[in-house]
């Protein structure tokens, strides 16, 4: 049984654990938080295993500009490669979480049709990978109408369900962010029922993705919450086959008259601190931050110690999608003239 999966997970297993060691320490981001400028921060970005896609585009001389092409290059050359170094007979589950990126790019495209942005403005948020890579996003972008260009995505597209629901949910309200909002509920439901299949390749796999599920209800509760909405109006976002079951989310939500009461009662995760925060700025991205934080441990810890199996994959695609939002935030900060205190409570799940 155990050659058999050292047979079948050895190699992948080791590839990612390697992969693991190239992702940025929190010592070195930190020094990016407190870099004076983006000249600084360029230059410790030089230092790590991003500097091979910066000197693609100008290495030192990198215009600030240019930075997120290189970024979403790597993620795209780390996407593939983590793709073909998986076991056949377990493409089809990883390509069903890493499919995400696929809907990124769509769901770009949508906001830049809405807003009359061009290719040039979201090329470099675009991530070359997948069924909808830039050649196929630059094309389908010349497309007159957000109605045109959904079609356009779903020609010969794993995900033409979805962008038929999502079409027919912008035909009826006429809007992107009801169209987009549709595209995550639709993409988290269809990942939920991978869980079976997602359990035969060790129980931290399909944890991993539950969190992720419980994190989205319990934000979709926030928003509402800090919305004033009914449950109601929320009940459709709810995500099936989390740890939390639907009637306790419901039972939650209505049982609270403020937002402070309705987070005391969600303990899956540890919303303390962001709830603090939240009192002080009316933020809600601390929340999110804070729950992501734990699936980084969980990530982290599985990658560490998992052995021989597809979720030591899995843990390193997370691991890596949330190092690419936290510098993607590093350096959006120097721009928004974030402070270093404001900034590092982005990246608290670098511990």
């Amino acid at each position: 049984m155990f050659g058999n999966r050292s047979t079948k997970y050895g190699y992948s297993s080791t590839r990612a654990k390697g992969m693991m060691s190239h992702l940025i320490s929190k010592q070195r981001l930190q020094s990016m938080v407190t870099a004076k400028d983006m000249s600084s921060l360029l230059s410790i970005l030089n230092q790590t295993n991003y500097s091979k896609m910066l000197s693609n585009y100008g290495g030192s001389n990198l215009k600030d500009s240019l930075i997120d092409f290189a970024l979403s290059e790597d993620m795209a050359k780390s996407m593939a490669s983590v793709m073909r170094l998986t076991p056949n007979s377990d493409k089809t589950i990883l390509k069903g979480i890493i499919g995400r990126w696929d809907l990124h790019n769509i769901k770009i495209v949508l906001e830049a049709k809405a807003t009359n942005s061009s290719y040039e403005k979201i090329s470099s948020f675009i991530i070359d990978y997948g069924e909808h890579n830039k050649l196929a996003v630059k094309e389908i972008m010349k497309e007159d109408s957000i109605e045109h260009i959904l079609q356009r995505f779903m020609i010969n597209s794993n995900y033409s369900s979805i962008l038929q629901e999502a079409l027919n949910t912008y035909m009826k309200t006429k809007k992107v962010s009801d169209t987009i909002n549709k595209i995550n509920l639709l993409y988290y439901k269809s990942l939920s029922k991978s869980m079976r299949q997602l359990s035969t390749n060790g129980e931290i796999a399909s944890r991993i993705i539950r969190l992720e599920i419980d994190m989205r209800n319990i934000l979709t509760l926030i928003r509402g919450r800090a919305l004033s909405l009914d449950y109601a109006q929320i009940q459709e976002a709810i995500i099936e086959n989390g740890n939390l079951p639907q009637e306790e989310l419901k039972k939650v939500f209505t049982s609270s008259d403020s937002m402070e009461s309705m987070v005391s009662k969600i303990t899956i995760f540890d919303l303390k601190t962001a709830l603090t925060q939240y009192k002080k700025n009316k933020r809600i991205v601390g929340f999110e931050i804070s729950m992501r934080s734990s699936i980084f441990k969980l990530a982290l810890k599985t990658l560490t110690h998992s052995v021989l199996s597809l979720t030591t994959v899995i843990a390193y695609v997370y691991l890596k999608e949330i190092e690419l939002s936290v510098l993607r935030a590093v350096i959006k900060s120097k721009e928004y003239n974030l402070n270093s205190d404001e900034l590092s409570e982005l990246i608290i799940w670098k511990e």
